[in-house]
């Protein structure tokens, strides 16, 4: 028992050391600075640096933007999710190739997702010239609040392929396992999705 327990903590060790060093011991290090005036001196300030952080328009304006973006962003896609992961378990033309077009965006690079989206929603860039050829005027969705639905669009694309894989898996399950398929014809398309939601 006692070797199968150094074992366990030799292959453990690497991801510990990791752990440690690149996030355990970065955030004892932020908590320390909290409470001291600069990273130099190191002068004990108490809660002041918190205080003037509450004061502060640009913290609670990013307070407000994070709830703003969490209380949109999580329940759209999860309510995306389990609807597309319902309909990739019916019987669709072309299932497949909308499997992998969901997954897609998982394995593009960040970096990638970032210039093909600024090219889009520029000032010159693809939207507003599609806006400028009805007739509408320009958007800076950038520098407006109209930059809060831009970053929603781009969160639900990149990551709404992740939860659509996981809904998927357990309504194919639920419908090999709970029903038959016949049952789950004559339940109709609300009827599956409640037999999948309680399935979850």
């Amino acid at each position: 028992m006692r070797k199968d327990a150094v074992v366990a903590w030799l292959f453990l060790a690497p991801s510990a050391v990791g752990f440690a060093l690149f996030y355990l011991v970065p955030f004892i290090m932020g908590v320390f600075y909290s409470f001291v005036d600069s990273p130099v001196d190191r002068h004990f300030a108490g809660l002041d640096n918190y205080r003037e952080l509450l004061m502060s328009e640009s913290f609670r304006k990013a307070v407000t933007n994070t709830f703003y973006f969490s209380a949109v962003s999580v329940p759209l896609n999860l309510t995306l999710s389990l609807g597309l992961a319902v309909l990739l378990n019916a019987n669709l033309y072309l299932q497949k190739w909308l499997r992998t077009a969901y997954v897609l965006p998982l394995v593009v690079p960040v970096a990638s997702i970032v210039f093909v989206w600024q090219l889009l929603f520029d000032w010159n860039g693809s939207v507003n010239a599609w806006l400028s050829s009805f007739g509408t005027e320009r958007v800076d969705w950038m520098k407006t609040d109209a930059a809060r639905y831009v970053i929603i669009v781009v969160y639900l694309w990149k990551n709404i392929g992740y939860n659509v894989v996981l809904f998927w898996r357990v309504c194919s399950k639920s419908r090999r396992i709970i029903m038959k398929p016949r049952m789950w014809k004559e339940l109709g398309a609300y009827g599956s999705l409640a037999a999948s939601l309680l399935s979850i």
